[in-house]
């Protein structure tokens, strides 16, 4: 197409529509808060790789080991409940039918479920029985007070002299006592690998806080008291955690399946109402809170609530590392593509902890990739494919100091080079790059490259 129309096009989408913040706002949208990052932060310096022809700067690449030639691009994502509908008991119901919509419309293959009431792993996916959760081995807590595992709550509810169970609906009595019933998943596909992982809420101290934590076998919380009818809630028991944030996190990385795969997301930060100096606080406790979800499909009852790129680029030009995570949540529209050496559990969630992923807000159309991103001297080259000859992919890259448009083709090198102080020393923090389709508007991110500054 002519160059007309390819300028036409990029102005068509500006900055990226409702992703990004407009051209007037970047400024604004990218301004360093006061506070900078924690002690927890500048440790990092002292692990991360010094760059010779970036003055000896640190650089903190997590593309740095992938080899590009030989890596597998492995459909994932952080966030995503077995559920269709608004509850999240796995005790029956549509959780098979929703597992194939995962599997064959999603098209993802990597699988660490997160579901709530309770939160609690459905791992190994084949042990998994319909009512599951009618006894469970963690504990709850009940009138502020922590009551240990394990618990029955059939017992609970129907003790004679204890119990509420003359005082449930007719429909709810009928459930009681629940009887532990065949698999939840008769049919998990050979090549789908499901990892633990949960989704935590209510925590005392950040009540509007979510958080994901894939690989950990932790759990929290109790069944969902709407779905069943059997009024735990009112009787004291939460459905959450009801821990401060910081035990609460210091428990799902003290379970963790692997001890260098996987870590803590902060889910849907907008919607959330989360401020910056809340996610920094959450970022600076321990390095295996890995980043926040820029993109979250459904985010009731805004969609635009699901996009954080704004608050993203704020929280690396304070200097933070923060890894971007695209989840469909209860939708079907996002996802983190995992570069692997090897399609394993073990590997996939490797691939969170270090950062070697992209993401994109596509569900299962996704056709374009990246297929190499690597920083040799100041020269960040960036390769993307999957278009026909006759359609052109764009570029942006972003700086704590400019979002800019960079010229390339498919399957040719879009290029950027490091603009560096007086000093010989980077003058950005950080740089990351979006790719899209032209025709139809696919877009991919990827994780951002940084330069910490001592």
């Amino acid at each position: 197409m002519a160059e007309r129309g390819r300028r036409q096009f990029i102005k068509s989408i500006g900055m990226l529509g409702a992703a990004a913040a407009a051209p007037a706002g970047m400024a604004r949208a990218l301004a360093v808060p006061a506070s900078g990052p924690g002690g927890a932060r500048l440790a990092e310096l002292e692990h991360l790789p010094r760059h010779p022809a970036l003055g000896g700067a640190p650089v903190d690449d997590p593309y740095a080991d992938v080899d590009w030639d030989a890596a597998l691009h492995v459909a994932s994502t952080t966030h995503v409940h077995v559920q269709t509908g608004p509850s999240t008991v796995p005790y029956g119901g549509d959780d098979q039918r929703r597992l194939d919509i995962i599997y064959n419309q999603m098209q993802l293959r990597h699988l660490p479920i997160s579901n709530y009431r309770p939160s609690a792993p459905l791992y190994p996916i084949g042990s998994i029985r319909t009512n599951n959760f009618a006894r469970q081995e963690f504990g709850v807590f009940r009138n502020g007070r922590y009551e240990e595992g394990p618990i029955d709550w059939n017992q609970v509810v129907m003790d004679p002299k204890s119990g509420w169970y003359r005082d449930l609906a007719p429909e709810a009595q009928r459930q009681l006592p629940m009887k532990l019933g065949p698999k939840l998943f008769e049919h998990v596909p050979d090549d789908l690998i499901v990892s633990p992982n949960a989704e935590h809420w209510d925590f005392t101290d950040a009540p509007q806080l979510h958080a994901c934590a894939p690989g950990s076998l932790w759990s929290s919380g109790a069944p969902d008291h709407m779905k069943l009818g059997i009024q735990l809630q009112e009787h004291g028991y939460r459905a959450g955690t009801s821990l401060p944030w910081r035990e609460a996190f210091r428990r799902m990385l003290g379970q963790m399946l692997f001890p260098d795969g996987g870590g803590v997301t902060i889910n849907h930060p907008v919607w959330s109402g989360l401020t910056d100096d809340q996610i920094f606080q959450f970022l600076d406790f321990d390095p295996r809170v890995l980043g926040i979800e820029v993109f979250n499909h459904p985010s009731f009852p805004d969609p635009s609530l699901g996009w954080a790129v704004p608050t993203w680029d704020r929280i690396l030009a304070s200097g933070r590392r923060c890894l971007g995570f695209f989840v469909p949540d209860h939708g079907v529209n996002g996802r983190c593509m995992l570069l692997v050496p090897r399609f394993t559990e073990e590997e996939c969630l490797r691939a969170y902890r270090k950062g070697a992923f992209y993401g994109s807000p596509a569900g299962s159309k996704l056709t374009i990739s990246f297929k190499s991103i690597r920083l040799s001297g100041r020269k960040l080259s960036i390769v993307a494919t999957g278009v026909p000859k006759d359609e052109w992919l764009i570029a942006y890259v972003t700086t704590d100091r400019e979002k800019r448009w960079i010229n390339g083709s498919p399957d040719k090198p879009f290029e950027f080079e490091i603009p560096l102080t007086d000093k010989g020393v980077p003058a950005i923090s950080y740089v990351r790059v979006e790719v899209i389709r032209n025709l139809t508007m696919e877009h991919i991110f990827s994780q951002p490259i940084r330069f910490p500054r001592t």
